[in-house]
């Protein structure tokens, strides 16, 4: 009878063990990021956006940034302290105050918790910013909104930004007054929020562009998130054209000569064409990659330009294609010499294409390079980084020859691997 009662024993003893040691592997030790931080308006003030993660609600007995002129500062060096005794996760923003001018700054988050101080990694304010780069003020923070990247451009050529209220099925506006250099925001009347819509820019004159856009989807039921594809379409001058023809699936488009072209996102695309000479819709030749499930389109010196982010095809490499518009055919180009992502930006100023950002398809990793093609010599090199704090999920909208970018997400990777994303609130001019 021992016995059985001493094996009995020894089962729980070795389940409650085998219990111990798969909590102590779901139990995550929180961590503390620097998303972003800038020079406020009056040039003596840094202000430092930062995030903590905590999945595990450890507390959080103290937290705050700390800084130097020289690499890996604690926070003996200088500190500020920003709370305390705090098991939530979420951003805070701290200010360093009396700055030296022109000097280069590392800057650290940092938590005490169980009475030891963990910091990130530095993050490196520069104040030189990289040329073309020119920042301008933040999206205002509110509460309760998450990021949804569209940009479009209205008659009055103001650049404008939607990101929807959790909860409500309406979108708030944010438009950006170049005059006076700071964003005003309204929530838009629509009550109506379409996701993943189309746009483009048709040039009906030289030098002369409307704004095409439409497409997308609606959620039907928020519980099994069912789509309803919407067929209608408009420009910027004219509201209400012929209903796009092409089947219900995300769609990609892209401005080429006088009229828009729009790609489906699907095994075998099909590819329209809205001219706006007569307003009609023409089915134009098939583009000649497949199996794809990301891509990106841009105008490209009266031609057209577009990136398969995400081929699933064996050679993984991005592939790049060249539209010619007068002859209606397709060439296929090198391939992209950059990482391999997902969620970049390809946009074009005065006839030269650039593509970034995005993050890394293996680890999620958030990518901060910008690569310019040249059509002529069909070579691509890489330019300065993208200075912002977002890397995927960006909006970015062109205005004349700058482009407004920004928003989005910064994709960190934690000290596990795990990737954790991060909104962005910064928004920057790119004006080569």
């Amino acid at each position: 009878m021992s016995k059985i009662f001493n094996i009995i024993f020894l089962v729980i003893i070795i389940t409650f063990v085998a219990c111990e040691d798969k909590e102590a592997l779901q139990f995550i030790e929180p961590e503390v990021f620097v998303s972003t931080a800038y020079l406020k308006a009056n040039g003596t003030t840094i202000e430092v956006n930062c995030e903590t993660i905590n999945p595990s609600s450890i507390n959080k007995e103290e937290f705050g940034i700390c800084w130097a002129e020289k690499p890996v500062p604690v926070i003996t060096d200088n500190y500020q302290y920003s709370g305390n005794n705090s098991k939530e996760e979420g951003p805070f923003v701290e200010q360093i105050l009396n700055i030296k001018p022109n000097t280069k700054y590392y800057i650290r988050g940092y938590m005490r918790v169980n009475g030891k101080d963990v910091y990130s990694k530095d993050f490196i304010y520069d104040p030189v910013i990289a040329k073309g780069w020119n920042r301008l003020q933040d999206i205002p923070r509110i509460k309760d909104i998450i990021n949804l990247p569209i940009a479009f451009l209205q008659n009055n050529a103001i650049p404008t930004f939607k990101r929807k209220l959790i909860g409500f099925e309406e979108s708030y506006d944010f438009v950006f007054n170049d005059a006076a250099k700071f964003w005003s925001g309204n929530v838009n009347d629509s009550k109506l929020m379409v996701y993943d819509q189309f746009t483009a820019d048709i040039e009906y004159a030289p030098g002369k562009f409307d704004f095409f856009i439409g497409g997308g989807y609606q959620i039907e039921n928020s519980i099994n998130g069912k789509k309803k594809f919407l067929k209608k379409a408009s420009t910027s001058t004219y509201p209400t054209i012929e209903n796009y023809p092409g089947a219900d699936v995300p769609s990609v488009a892209f401005g080429s000569g006088n009229k828009g072209f729009v790609i489906e996102v699907k095994a075998s695309p099909n590819m329209y064409a809205f001219n706006e000479e007569n307003f009609l819709w023409e089915k134009m030749q098939s583009p000649p990659f497949t199996n794809f499930t990301n891509i990106k389109a841009t105008r490209a010196n009266g031609n057209g330009l577009v990136i398969l982010e995400n081929s699933l095809s064996v050679d993984s490499k991005m592939k790049v294609y060249f539209y010619e518009f007068k002859t209606d055919n397709w060439q296929q180009l090198n391939d992209f010499p950059g990482s391999d992502r997902i969620g970049g930006v390809l946009f074009s100023i005065k006839n030269k294409v650039y593509f970034g950002l995005g993050e890394q398809k293996a680890t999620e990793n958030g990518l901060k390079d910008m690569w310019e093609y040249n059509l002529d010599s069909k070579t691509w090199t890489q330019i300065a980084n993208y200075p912002g704090s977002g890397s995927t999920s960006i909006a970015f909208v062109r205005k004349e020859n700058s482009v407004f970018i920004g928003m989005g997400y910064s994709s960190i990777l934690t000290s596990i691997g795990t990737s954790r994303k991060f909104m962005a609130y910064d928004f920057w001019e790119f004006r080569p």
